[in-house]
């Protein structure tokens, strides 16, 4: 593909990370993004949650995720065995399973499922991201602090376009201005490579 629709492509993709208004992309774009896709992950959780309350009470209990993922279990079990029916005691170790899974929003450990347990686990993680992404930008490997070559807190369009032009002269091993899938290939290996060795 040639380098001019490789920088547009990524240009395009920079302009679309940029949420606060402010040019560039910043930390605050970050947490913009990450509690977007929170809020849509969060809208989703409940609405399964909600799906498996049959009763109608606004909360899931262990009794009412039993009953609703039953098929399920069976269902997974005939599809890993094909053309065998699964044991009753199958079932119930496969059920067990996702029902454990399903109870790992119960915060309380009461075993009853309540909106505010999704909000609260889902508040929860944007938390540890918002932790980790601190700790990454204080040892300047967050990419809002190590493309951001004149260190405003901000990563320019004209600093990650840079970034990409550099990458893709650096895959194109024979200079002609576009980077072939074996060029590709190749500098995945030896990105993998100089990972290796710094892991070691």
């Amino acid at each position: 593909m040639p380098f001019e629709e490789i920088l547009f492509d990524h240009l395009n993709y920079f302009r679309d990370l940029d949420h606060d208004g402010v040019p560039g992309i910043s930390a605050r774009d970050a947490d913009i993004i990450v509690g977007t896709w929170l809020s849509e992950v969060r809208s989703r959780e409940v609405g399964t949650m909600l799906s498996r309350d049959l009763d109608g009470d606004q909360q899931v209990t262990e009794e009412e995720l039993r009953t609703v993922l039953f098929v399920n279990a069976r269902a997974s079990l005939r599809n890993r065995n094909v053309g065998v029916e699964p044991t009753e005691e199958q079932i119930e170790e496969q059920l067990s399973r996702i029902v454990e899974a399903e109870l790992e929003y119960d915060l309380d450990g009461n075993r009853i499922l309540t909106v505010g347990e999704v909000y609260q686990f889902h508040d929860s993680r944007f938390a540890e991201f918002k932790e980790y992404r601190d700790v990454r930008e204080r040892r300047s490997h967050f990419p809002s602090t190590s493309l951001d070559t004149n260190r405003d807190g901000t990563v320019s369009q004209g600093e990650y376009a840079g970034f990409v032009e550099l990458t893709l002269s650096t895959i194109d091993a024979d200079g002609d201005g576009v980077a072939t899938q074996d060029e590709h290939s190749n500098f995945l290996a030896l990105l993998q490579d100089l990972l290796d060795a710094r892991a070691d």
